[in-house]
C-alpha cells in the first residue's frame, strides 16, 4: 500500500531492470522489471529527506541512494545510504549539502555533487562542487563551478544566483574511470561538461553556455537537461543521450535527444 501503480504501455521495450526513487507522499526506492512490475522496494524510515538518485552498487549486493533536500534550502545532514537487498543493513555516508546526483567508483569511492556558497562582491552565489569520499571515509574536494566558470561572464539563467538551486544547479553526474573524468550536467547553463578529475579543468563543454563544441546546423538543442548517458564509439567520437526537459518547440514537452560528438571537428 502506498507504492505507485504502474502501467506498461508498450511491451518488449527492453529486458533490463530499472532502479529508481519514487517521490511524493510515500517516498521509496523501487526496482521495476521489464513488465512494469515492482519487484523490490525499500522505505527509509530513518530520514525525512527525499531520494533524488538511486543506483545499484558496484558489487551488486546493495542499493545506494541519496537522502537530501534541495528546496527551500539544502541540509547539512544529508547522506548517501547503502541498504542491503534483504533490508537488514543500512549504512550511512554523511556528505553535507548534497545536490541531485552521485556515482560509485569501481573501488567503492563515492563521487557526489554538493552545493557551495561563496561571497562574490557582497552577494551570495550558490555554485556546486564534486566531492569524493573514499572507503575509509576521507572526503576530498575534486572540482568546483569556479574552476571552469565565472558568474560575471556566465551568469546562467537563474535570476537569483544565491537561491536554493543557485547559479549553476548541477543535476546529473557520470564518471569514466579510464580517463579519470567526470561528466556534469549544468542545468542553468543548459550545458554538459567533461571535468578532468586530476587537474580540475573542463576538457570540453556541450550546450548553450560556455560551449567548446558547436552544434551542427541541423541539430536540435537541449534546454534545462537532466540525466544523460555518454559512450565512446571510437575514432575521436562520442555519443551522448540527453534527457531534454524544455528544448522541444511543443511547450514543456520533454524528449530524449542523441548526439554524435566529433572531437576532431568540434561538432555535435
Amino acid at each position: 500500500p502506498g507504492l505507485p501503480t504502474l502501467e506498461l504501455s508498450i511491451a518488449g521495450g527492453h529486458d533490463q531492470f530499472v532502479v529508481t526513487p519514487a517521490l511524493g507522499t510515500e517516498r521509496s526506492i523501487l526496482i521495476i522489471d521489464p513488465d512494469g512490475e515492482i519487484v523490490w522496494y525499500y522505505r527509509d524510515e530513518e530520514t525525512p529527506y527525499e531520494h533524488l538518485r538511486a543506483r545499484l552498487s558496484q558489487d551488486g549486493k546493495s542499493i545506494l541512494y541519496n537522502a537530501n533536500e534541495m528546496t527551500p534550502d539544502p541540509v547539512p545532514d544529508s547522506e548517501i545510504v547503502r541498504v542491503s537487498f534483504d533490508g537488514s543493513e543500512r549504512t550511512s555516508i554523511p556528505i553535507p549539502y548534497l545536490a541531485h546526483d552521485f556515482v560509485e567508483h569501481p573501488d567503492g569511492t563515492i563521487g557526489a555533487l554538493t552545493l557551495e556558497d561563496r561571497d562574490v562582491d557582497g552577494s551570495n552565489v550558490r555554485g556546486n562542487k564534486i566531492v569524493e569520499v573514499d572507503p575509509s571515509g576521507n572526503q576530498t574536494e575534486i572540482w568546483t563551478s569556479w574552476d571552469c566558470f565565472d558568474p560575471a561572464e556566465y551568469p546562467g539563467d537563474e535570476p537569483d544566483i544565491g537561491a536554493a538551486l543557485g547559479w549553476t544547479f548541477t543535476n546529473a553526474l557520470d564518471y569514466d574511470p579510464s580517463s579519470q573524468s567526470y561528466y556534469v550536467s549544468i542545468h542553468n547553463f543548459s550545458s554538459i561538461a567533461k571535468v578532468n578529475r586530476v587537474n580540475r579543468e573542463c576538457e570540453w563543454v556541450l550546450g548553450s553556455t560556455a560551449s567548446t563544441i558547436e552544434f551542427d546546423i541541423n541539430a536540435d538543442l537541449f534546454h534545462h537537461e537532466d540525466q544523460f548517458h555518454i559512450f565512446s564509439v571510437g575514432a575521436g567520437k562520442d555519443r551522448i543521450v540527453v534527457m531534454d526537459n524544455e528544448g522541444s518547440l511543443v511547450g514543456q514537452e520533454s524528449r530524449v535527444l542523441e548526439y554524435e560528438i566529433d572531437h576532431d571537428l568540434g561538432i555535435a
